[in-house]
């Protein structure tokens, strides 16, 4: 069993050394708030009619970053590329909607900042 635990640093540390993506577990919060995010997101899309066929497009990335996190394992790097511009449309549609209290907006608004906070920490620095 201890030799199994020292394998798995090793590759762990070998892969830190030598630059290889990360992964994450996408299981737990992660894939909850990926889920909250992208679903408020796309109804906010798909009651924007000024968007066309530009709103399609926004449905398609926000489709891709929720598969990502139907994975087992997640590159972080990917997550956040996949994930930030529905993160960043999510957040400007939540600052405009006036339908919502500022409990509701701070409550969506924090999701993404945790999302943002815990994909950032998980890339490691270039070197």
């Amino acid at each position: 069993m201890k030799f199994r635990a020292a394998i798995a640093v090793g590759a762990l540390a070998l892969t830190a050394c030598i630059g290889l993506p990360l992964t994450l577990p996408t299981e737990g919060a992660l894939r909850r708030s990926v889920e909250r995010v992208v679903e408020r997101h796309d109804a906010y899309v798909q009651q924007d009619i000024s968007l066309g066929v530009a709103g399609q497009l926004y449905l398609q990335e926000s489709s891709f970053a929720l598969s990502l996190v139907q994975l087992e394992q997640v590159s972080p790097a990917q997550l956040e590329a996949a994930l930030d511009p529905v993160m960043d449309r999510h957040d400007a549609y939540v600052y405009k909607d006036l339908t919502i209290d500022q409990l509701e907006a701070a409550t969506y608004l924090a999701t993404t900042e945790a999302l943002r906070r815990l994909l950032d920490a998980a890339i490691p620095d270039a070197p």
